[in-house]
């Protein structure tokens, strides 16, 4: 657009970046969203991030994550020592779910995996002691 609109203004490099990432955003930003939603949660988490990431919308590192995933922990903790209603504290757990995914993707894993993994690894200990 900063191109080829008849009456542009003059964008430094910044500007003309935003102005692209917004264009992202609002063409075809919101059918990859929605269509992210028709996955399964862990799947539509992890696409959510890798767009948001696409568009200049996600942390840097997976240091940073991790300390989004410590503040959401911190806030399933309050929402349950309030004894808030149980909207509240599923809100809560969702966003530390979001964001512990999110903490996989930037570690380049599958959360998917991880949990599937994880999963094994209780079935076997549980099978070790009831055998």
């Amino acid at each position: 657009p900063h191109v080829f609109e008849k009456n542009k203004t003059v964008l430094n490099a910044e500007e003309v970046k935003k102005q692209w990432n917004q264009n992202k955003i609002t063409k075809s930003g919101l059918e990859k969203l929605h269509d992210a939603m028709k996955l399964s949660p862990i799947l539509a988490s992890q696409k959510i991030g890798n767009f948001s990431n696409g568009i200049g919308f996600d942390w840097e590192n997976a240091q940073q994550v991790l300390l989004k995933v410590d503040e959401e922990l911190q806030e399933v903790k309050e929402a349950l020592q309030q004894n808030n209603s149980k909207e509240h504290v599923a809100e809560e757990i969702g966003d530390l779910l979001f964001s512990t995914i999110q903490l996989a993707r930037h570690c380049d894993l599958s959360a998917d995996y991880c949990l599937n993994a994880s999963n094994k690894k209780f079935q076997k200990r549980f099978e070790e002691l009831y055998k």
